[in-house]
């Protein structure tokens, strides 16, 4: 956690004084009298015009608000102070995030004052080290993201370099902290490895090898099944964007597989820039074997924002705009019964969490 002095804390205070007292008036922000009835209470959404994609007056009143507090900002004698305290309490501080326990090993990133996560290892001992510095990589890189094998023994971590967000999946042995010849690319830093439950390799998402003056290299991302020792060449393509297959992903939207221990199943996740998504179920042999039959049981009209598999039981988590309730739907076994749970779900003047009503879905092979 970030360490920020009582000074800074003064600094900022007095530089938001200052604001809210200058002399020019703050601009005026457009209110509408829209008020949404759920469960006995009433909502109001006075701001309701600002949502909604490709909305040309919200985009011209954020450069109108930018603009001017840019100005205010600016103007402040403070600044200068305020900057070098609040750099000062930032580098004073160790950061660490992402752990992972795996078996007795604790995986983890370290970010000291000023440098690159580095990721870590502690064993049941207490003792640490280090498996990888991107800080003293040629040319420098940047860690977003690991994913631990089964056993421990391995992790892939997401790499970029240059501080680009298209990068590469490298493969590193726990114990040496030696990488190994396995590497992915080009891979694009929101997409982990998702190991297979005997750690023989992992499914992870590709983009495709974009030639030169390409616009949306974004576009026609595949997923994979990557065997470790295997030359990337070799690794088999399961789900294509803009593929004219049963799928029928979409060209920008993005496959992703996931295995997960103690299943039978693998998860095709498909989504894009929308917070719903498709997800598809497949037995683990069968995608493994290159010859999965997807059975898809949530599509993006459902309205379901994640998806997750443990064991023969697949969670789904929804939050509706409009009834905005919290939804969580389990599947097992044979039975198709309608259960009760709860779920987090952010409702704007509301500090609650709603229940909603649940369905099933059955993982069973056919």
């Amino acid at each position: 956690m970030r360490i920020i002095l009582p000074a800074a804390i003064g600094l900022a205070l007095a530089a938001a004084t200052t604001l809210t007292s200058a002399a020019d008036a703050p601009i005026t922000t457009r209110r509408v009298d829209v008020v949404d009835r759920d469960f006995g209470l009433s909502l109001p959404d006075p701001y309701r015009w600002m949502e909604g994609e490709n909305n040309a007056e919200f985009n011209a009143w954020l450069k109108v608000q930018g603009t001017a507090s840019r100005a205010k900002l600016d103007a402040l004698p403070t600044l200068e102070a305020w900057r070098r305290k609040l750099a000062a309490a930032a580098g004073a501080s160790t950061e660490h995030g992402g752990h992972r326990l795996v078996g007795n090993r604790l995986f983890f990133l370290r970010a000291q004052a000023g440098k690159e996560r580095a990721l870590m290892v502690r064993n049941a001992d207490g003792k640490e080290r280090m498996i990888f510095d991107p800080n003293a990589a040629k040319g420098g890189a940047s860690i977003s993201g690991f994913s631990v094998s089964p056993d421990g023994g391995k992790v892939a971590v997401n790499l970029g370099h240059g501080g680009n967000e298209i990068g590469e999946i490298a493969l590193y042995d726990t114990i040496s902290g030696k990488q190994l010849t396995d590497t992915q690319k080009p891979v694009w830093s929101e997409f982990r490895a998702s190991w297979l439950p005997d750690g023989s390799g992992f499914f992870y998402t590709r983009m495709r090898d974009a030639a030169a003056g390409d616009g949306d290299p974004m576009q026609g991302m595949g997923s994979y099944l990557h065997k470790l020792g295997q030359p990337q060449s070799a690794d088999r393509l399961l789900a294509r964007s803009g593929a004219d297959d049963a799928l029928k992903i979409a060209a920008n939207d993005f496959p992703s597989i996931d295995a997960a221990p103690r299943s039978a199943w693998a998860l095709l996740g498909i989504g894009g820039a929308r917070a719903s998504g498709r997800a598809c179920i497949a037995p683990l042999a069968d995608a493994v074997a290159g010859k999965a039959q997807w059975r898809c049981l949530v599509d993006d009209a459902d309205n379901i924002q994640d998806t997750s598999l443990h064991g023969d039981t697949l969670l789904r988590s929804e939050c509706e705009r409009g009834q905005r309730e919290g939804r969580r739907a389990r599947a097992q076994g044979r039975r198709a019964d309608h259960i009760r749970g709860r779920q987090g779900c952010a409702v704007p003047q509301v500090d609650a969490r709603r229940v909603g009503p649940h369905r099933t879905h059955g993982l069973r092979q056919r």
